[in-house]
């Protein structure tokens, strides 16, 4: 099939095709009539002994008399169906079951295929393509007669199966090039699709980091307010349990800098849930109000009763059931360690080495 244009050579019509067929992804096309029910009905009027069919939805018109005197008796069949049918569909359905040599064309608005065993097969298309450049003016009114007999006309001069000059293959301007605009509007379609998903998710995931983000921040915010708050007195408890509350603000801080996953938000915010239980154990000490202790984590396991040493692969650390000043790392447990606030960080990738003994 082509558009209704000057014919240029196949790159030409490639990008040409390209261009048209990208507006595909911005505007809704109309709907497509059904090829075989077209295809059925031009069989239909071919058998009855008819040379032409015009659907009464094609929107165009062709002189049948001149179309018939330009026909003659050769086995030529012209199908005009309504606008954005394939014009290839309709061409296998015309084409089944038909064991006599013949030319079929089939036009569909401003495109057209042609198929044929009379003539040599590669010239089919590449003279339809011609005979609507040529005829490119009375075409545009919607009056195919001029069109159709220049292009009965031509064949009449096309080379037959098996003449020197003709090639079985099929040429890159015949069918394969009227199947180009389809083609390449299927791309089209698939990259435009494509790239529209990708934005959508790239902005998901923009928006879900930024409201990620604030979340972390508004914490950060909290545990700074909280730990300014506090007077030391001097008290090695408070001072202690103060600073494992700037630590964790210090580490959640850091965490955010370089947040990219979801999972990298809710440490950071674990991370200020372990400061502000250790700003919350100062306050206490203190003198001052409290508020309700946030939860750090699911615990996964038994609690110690108070306090626990344990051998790690890497080392000794004791694990409290409560915060306190030196142990600012809370661990939810797991089937070796059970939950609790840690003297150092613990977690799925530490071992279980052994109970060495309780405080």
């Amino acid at each position: 099939m082509t558009r209704e244009c000057p014919r240029p050579n196949l790159i030409g019509r490639l990008v040409l095709a390209l261009a048209l067929c990208a507006s595909v992804v911005f505007v809704a096309a109309p709907a497509y009539a059904d090829s075989a029910t077209e295809g059925a009905a031009a069989r239909e009027a071919f058998d009855s002994g008819e040379h032409l069919y015009v659907a009464p939805e094609a929107g165009q018109q062709v002189d049948a008399g001149a179309l018939a005197e330009a026909v003659g008796d050769d086995p030529i069949y012209v199908a005009v169906v309504p606008p954005n049918t394939p014009p290839e569909d309709v061409l296998v359905v015309l084409r089944e079951g038909v064991a006599e040599p013949a030319t079929y064309v089939v036009v569909s608005g401003t495109e057209q295929a042609a198929q044929s065993s009379v003539i040599c097969s590669t010239q089919a298309q590449p003279l339809l393509d011609d005979a609507s450049s040529a005829q490119a003016e009375s075409r545009s009114s919607g009056d195919l007669t001029d069109f159709l007999v220049a292009y009965v006309d031509s064949l009449a001069d096309a080379p037959e199966p098996g003449d020197d000059g003709c090639s079985d293959e099929v040429d890159s301007s015949g069918s394969f090039a009227s199947a180009v605009p389809w083609i390449l509007g299927a791309l089209v379609i698939g990259v435009g699709g494509g790239l529209l998903w990708l934005t959508n998710r790239r902005r998901h995931r923009a928006a879900q980091r930024s409201r990620r983000g604030k979340e972390v921040t508004a914490a950060l915010d909290a545990l700074a307010r909280d730990i300014d708050e506090v007077p030391e007195h001097g008290d090695a408890q408070i001072t202690r349990a103060l600073q494992d509350a700037r630590d964790r603000h210090i580490a959640a801080a850091d965490i955010l800098a370089d947040a990219e996953a979801s999972a990298d938000f809710d440490e950071a915010l674990r991370a200020c849930r372990e400061g502000t239980v250790a700003v919350h154990f100062a306050r206490e000490r203190a003198g001052l109000a409290v508020g309700r202790l946030p939860e750090v984590e699911p615990v996964h396991a038994r609690r110690v009763a108070d306090s626990e040493v344990m051998l790690l692969a890497d080392g000794q650390v004791t694990v409290y059931r409560s915060y306190r000043p030196g142990a600012p790392y809370f661990f939810g447990g797991n089937d070796e360690l059970p939950a609790g606030w840690y003297t150092s960080p613990v977690g799925h990738d530490r071992l279980f080495g052994d109970i060495a003994g309780d405080e």
